[in-house]
């Protein structure tokens, strides 16, 4: 099994690395390794919601996409879209998350079978992993979606770092919206990552947002920032 790196250095070397059995602290409970980002420090990954153990997926491509430099501001508030009650799963069109971030869907990409790299082909729209769940009211698997950050700016996820514990993330899609909230973020080293069994669990309602680390100084780093949220009852 090929182990995930996401973020913008350098790919890990070819051949599988080492994968544990299980996750840290089980499968319903999972304690990411690397720095937490918010909340208090080593704090948790947000919990299964599923009625049995978690899985993980079958492969663990290599998202590539790019990121060094300084925070862009925060964007003025918005008014968030009202969700539909019950939205079936189909592709995504818009991601929001209101006073941080808009992105337009690029569509979905998969792993390029020679690299095992998930790439993004445009710095300014988000993607969507095509072998992974699709967002909806009954969606069965982890929704992961992917962005560009860019010191120079123009990253659709240059601002993912603004997003705060409990905040709104909307989810537009061709059936409807959906609104997820924010569990946890967290910093991964790029080198350690492909091990963080949490970060790929199949887990019914979540969502997965999957950048890089911008240093607030611009100087270089080796960090990847991922944000979990889970679908809004």
């Amino acid at each position: 099994m090929s182990g995930l790196l996401v973020g913008c250095g350098t790919p890990p070397a070819a051949g599988p690395p080492p994968v544990p059995s299980s996750a840290a602290g089980g499968a319903s409970s999972a304690t990411p390794d690397g720095p937490a980002t918010t909340g208090s420090p080593g704090s948790p990954a947000p919990e299964s919601t599923s009625s049995g153990p978690a899985t993980q997926a079958p492969e663990r491509p290599y998202a590539k996409t790019s990121g060094e430099g300084s925070l862009p501001p925060r964007r003025e508030a918005s008014s968030p879209p009202d969700p539909d009650r019950s939205v079936p799963e189909s592709e995504l069109v818009r991601l929001e998350i209101p006073e941080v971030l808009t992105g337009d869907s690029g569509g979905a990409i998969s792993p390029d079978p020679a690299t095992n790299e998930l790439v993004p082909p445009e710095t300014s729209r988000v993607y969507r992993w095509a072998e992974r769940g699709r967002p909806g009211s009954d969606a069965g698997d982890t929704v992961y979606l992917l962005g560009h950050t860019v010191r120079a700016g123009g990253g659709v996820f240059d601002p993912l770092q603004h997003v705060e514990l409990g905040q709104s993330i909307m989810v537009g899609t061709e059936n409807g919206t959906l609104t997820y909230r924010v569990q946890a973020t967290k910093m991964y080293p790029k080198n350690e990552i492909q091990r963080a069994d949490e970060v790929y669990e199949s887990v019914p309602g979540r969502l997965v947002l999957v950048g890089c680390y911008l240093n607030a100084d611009g100087s270089k780093q080796d960090l990847n920032f991922v944000v979990f949220a889970q679908l809004a009852g």
